[in-house]
């Protein structure tokens, strides 16, 4: 008798040492997939029109709902406002509970889901094609604090082309007061008109 007890004794302990080897493995394994995780990947997974605040340099918090997510962007709502971030510029982000004041669920049903995987694979230059092609009047906010205002003439590989000019007017050379080359690097945050309202 004794001894059966004391063999149910150790298989005990070997099933529960079994067990809790297992869920160590699966909490290193968790900890593994989660490492391997990137920032566009995370927000990606963030419900359309959810509510963010994003740090940006210099600590000045944007807050708004994600609209797109791209290779190494992010397209934000900000009110009546849509921002281009790169995410290299982005310094933290807090999800907020609850949709965008105003919003509805079906509120910009003709955009792609911030998981579309086409869009997911489309780069920061890609996303300034499109303001080049649709002529947007851009705000850009550089990293060191500067804002330039002005028409994207070109989108290269890792910078733009922006022609400076007063914002309440159209790109014509005698408004154009600079041309700016512009590294991506450089760029906090860019403000424009409805271009990702596009389907």
């Amino acid at each position: 008798m004794r001894w059966e007890e004391l063999f149910d004794d150790l298989s005990g302990q070997a099933a529960a040492a079994e067990g809790d080897e297992r869920a160590g493995e699966i909490v290193d394994r968790g900890r593994y997939e989660a490492g391997r995780v990137s920032l566009a990947e995370r927000l990606r997974s963030v419900p359309l029109h959810r509510r963010l605040q994003i740090v940006l340099p210099g600590g000045d918090p944007l807050a708004g709902s994600v609209l797109a997510v791209g290779l190494d962007w992010v397209a934000v709502r900000a009110g009546a406002q849509e921002w281009l971030l790169p995410l290299a510029a982005v310094r933290r982000v807090q999800v907020l509970p609850g949709p965008e004041p105003g919003d509805t669920p079906f509120r910009g049903a003709g955009l792609a889901s911030p998981a579309d995987p086409v869009r997911a694979t489309l780069g920061l230059s890609h996303a300034v094609r499109y303001l080049v092609r649709d002529r947007t009047v851009l705000a850009l906010r550089l990293v060191d604090g500067d804002v330039l205002t002005g028409t994207a003439d070109r989108a290269g590989l890792d910078h733009l082309e922006l022609a400076e000019h007063p914002a309440d007017l159209p790109r014509r050379t005698p408004s154009v007061r600079a041309t700016w080359i512009v590294p991506y690097a450089g760029i906090a945050a860019i403000c424009g008109g409805q271009v990702w309202s596009e389907s």
